[in-house]
C-alpha cells in the first residue's frame, strides 16, 4: 500500500511540476517583442547563409583565379623558356660573328698601318693591375676576353674599343706622353705648352681624314713631329711624368675596357639584328662595325665603371680629368666638335660625374 501511494506522488510531480519549470524556462528564454525575435533569429540565419555563401564564393573564386593565373603563369613559364633558348642561340651566333668580324677589322687595318709594339710591356703593366681586380667590378671579367693593339694613324687621338679588342691610336699615346710632361714641368695642364700640343694634335688629325699623314720613322722618340717642353725635367718631375701618363693611359683603358665588359658593342649588335652571316665578312661590314657608336647613357656608364676599376687597381681620378680636359682643349682649338658627333658628352660634362661620383665608389 505504501508502495503504491509513493508511486503516485511521484508521477503527480512528473506531470505536474516539470512541465511548468519548462514553460517558465520557454517564456523565459522568448524574445519578447518581434524586434528582439528578428535581431535573435535572424543574426543567427544571416551568419549561417554567410559562411554558407561565402565559402562556396571563395571556393568558386579561388578555383577560379588559380586556375587564371595557373593559366597564365605557364603561357609566361613557355614564353620565357621560348625566349631564352631563342636567346641562347642568337646570343652565341653573334658572339661567333663579333669575334670573326674583331679579328678581320685588326687584319685590315694592320695592312695599311703597322701594329705599335713599343708600348706593349707598358701597356701590360696597366692590364696586370685592372686583371687582379677586374673581378670586382664586373661579374664577368675575363683578362682572355680582351686585347689591346696600338697601331699609328688609324683614329687620331683617339681609342676604340670594339667587342673585345681596344685598338689605340700611336697618337693618343704619344700626345698623353707629352701631356703628362707638361703637367709634371708646369705644375698644372692649361698651358700655352698644353694648346701648341693640341694646335699639332688637330693638324695631325686633319691629315689622317684627308690621308696626307707622314709619320717621321727616323725617330722613334717622337714620330708624329710633337713639340716638346721647352725645359729639361729634373728627377723628381721625370718621375711625376711618368705616374701621369700611366694615370692617364690606365683611364682610357678602363673606359674602354667598360665597353666591353659592359658588353655595348655586343648588345647594340643584338639590336641591329645580325649585320653578318656567320662566317663572312666584308669591307662595307667591317666599316659599320667600326662606325659603331654608343649614346651618352653609355658613355656615361663605361665612364662609371671606369673609375671604379681605377680606384680598385689604385689609381687616381686625376688621369681621367686630364684626359677629359685635354678633350675640351681640343675642342676650343678646332672651333668644332672634338667628337665626330655627339654622342659622346662633353670633357667638362664628363669631369662633373666624376668628382661627384668618386668618393662615393
Amino acid at each position: 500500500m505504501t508502495k503504491k501511494i509513493l508511486f503516485l506522488v511521484l508521477l503527480f510531480v512528473i506531470t505536474a511540476i516539470i512541465p511548468s519549470y519548462a514553460q517558465i524556462y520557454y517564456k523565459k528564454n522568448q524574445p519578447q517583442n518581434r524586434s528582439q525575435y528578428n535581431t535573435q533569429y535572424g543574426s543567427r540565419y544571416y551568419n549561417q547563409y554567410n559562411n554558407q555563401y561565402n565559402n562556396q564564393y571563395n571556393n568558386q573564386y579561388n578555383n577560379q583565379y588559380n586556375n587564371q593565373y595557373n593559366n597564365q603563369y605557364n603561357n609566361q613559364y613557355n614564353y620565357n623558356r621560348q625566349y631564352n633558348n631563342q636567346y641562347q642561340q642568337n646570343d652565341s651566333n653573334i658572339e661567333m660573328q663579333m669575334n670573326y668580324q674583331d679579328q678581320m677589322m685588326i687584319n685590315q687595318m694592320a695592312a695599311t698601318h703597322p701594329v705599335d709594339n713599343r708600348y706593349d710591356q707598358f701597356l701590360s703593366i696597366i692590364s696586370n693591375k685592372f686583371n687582379n681586380v677586374g673581378r670586382y667590378v664586373f661579374t664577368n671579367y675575363d683578362s682572355k676576353d680582351s686585347r689591346y693593339v696600338v697601331m699609328p694613324g688609324v683614329f687620331g687621338y683617339n681609342a676604340v674599343s670594339f667587342h673585345k679588342s681596344i685598338v689605340i691610336d700611336s697618337l693618343l699615346m704619344e700626345v698623353d706622353k707629352r701631356l703628362a710632361m707638361g703637367m709634371a714641368y708646369y705644375g698644372k695642364i692649361d698651358t700655352p705648352y698644353t694648346r701648341q700640343l693640341g694646335q699639332r694634335t688637330i693638324q695631325l688629325w686633319q691629315q689622317i681624314n684627308n690621308g696626307t699623314l707622314r709619320i717621321n720613322t727616323q725617330n722613334q722618340y717622337n714620330i708624329f713631329d710633337l713639340p716638346e717642353i721647352p725645359g729639361r725635367l729634373n728627377p723628381n718631375q721625370q718621375k711625376l711624368a711618368e705616374l701621369y701618363f700611366e694615370h692617364i693611359v690606365a683611364a682610357v683603358l678602363a673606359h674602354e675596357g667598360s665597353h666591353i665588359f659592359l658588353e655595348h658593342t655586343k648588345k647594340k649588335m643584338l639590336t641591329q639584328q645580325k649585320l653578318w652571316q656567320q662566317g663572312q665578312g666584308n669591307m662595307n661590314q667591317i666599316q659599320q662595325y667600326m662606325n659603331v657608336n654608343f649614346t651618352k647613357e653609355k658613355e656615361y656608364e663605361a665612364d662609371l665603371y671606369g673609375l671604379k676599376l681605377l680606384k680598385r687597381a689604385g689609381y687616381s681620378r686625376e688621369g681621367m680629368v686630364a684626359w677629359f680636359r685635354f678633350a675640351d682643349i681640343l675642342e676650343s682649338i678646332s672651333g668644332t666638335l672634338y667628337q665626330a658627333n655627339r654622342d659622346h658628352p662633353t670633357g667638362a660634362e664628363r669631369i662633373e660625374q666624376v668628382n661627384r661620383t668618386w668618393n662615393s665608389l
